[in-house]
């Protein structure tokens, strides 16, 4: 880490002293590169110029401002050209203990037995002490037995639910019935599943979402 990073981060860190741990770093993971967000338009993200072409840099810089808690969004697997596993399992080995990594890869029908290799896989190479946990979120799970099928794999305390807000509504893929879009108390908080989503900041349920950091533009060379 160059002289001018390292003081950012000690800065950053005596800042966010006190919220640090209400902070998830946000990861946009795209062919293995962590990108920078332009308005939820996927096709026009760029690497982060600042960070090296490491798909676990820009974790390493959450990490020396002091935050252990990390969302990893798969946009290859949202946007349903492939799941980046190689990518998300040297992630997941990165995380250290008293650490939580949550991934959200797009999860929608079935759990296919190669991804039911990885999920074993993935599960096996976090260290002790670390947490993985998966997110499934609306604009992509084409029904709710999504996570039905997820639970045969993964325990429902590592399963989260991501409401995806777009212009003031939950984004769903076409077949989902509309929300009262999904039937949340019986379907979603009954399974005890926990609820989060990066897409909640100007939402009046802010109360109930973790603060996310997303902006990447204080970062330096």
């Amino acid at each position: 880490m160059s002289t001018t990073r390292a003081f950012l981060s000690q800065q950053l860190h005596r800042q966010w002293k006190s919220v640090l741990n209400r902070l998830i770093g946000v990861i946009d993971l795209m062919d293995g590169v962590a990108v920078h967000g332009i308005a939820g338009n996927r096709s026009q993200y760029q690497p982060i110029g600042e960070l090296s072409d490491n798909e676990c840099s820009l974790l390493h810089w959450y990490r020396s401002i002091g935050i252990r808690r990390f969302y990893v969004a798969d946009l290859n697997g949202l946007m349903g050209s492939g799941r980046q596993r190689i990518a998300l399992l040297t992630l997941a080995r990165e995380v250290r203990r008293d650490e939580i990594l949550w991934i959200d890869c797009g999860w929608a029908g079935s759990v296919s037995q190669v991804d039911q290799d990885w999920l074993k896989q993935m599960n096996r190479s976090i260290a002790n002490g670390a947490s993985l946990r998966w997110v499934i979120a609306t604009e992509t799970a084409d029904s709710i037995d999504v996570m039905n099928q997820m639970l045969e794999f993964i325990d429902a305390s590592n399963l989260t639910l991501s409401l995806d807000f777009r212009a003031g509504a939950v984004c769903r893929v076409p077949k989902l019935p509309p929300i009262g879009p999904w039937p949340l108390e019986k379907e979603i908080f009954g399974k005890e599943f926990c609820w989060m989503s990066p897409r909640l900041a100007a939402n009046p349920a802010q109360e109930m979402a973790t603060c996310f950091l997303t902006s990447f533009r204080g970062l330096a060379t």
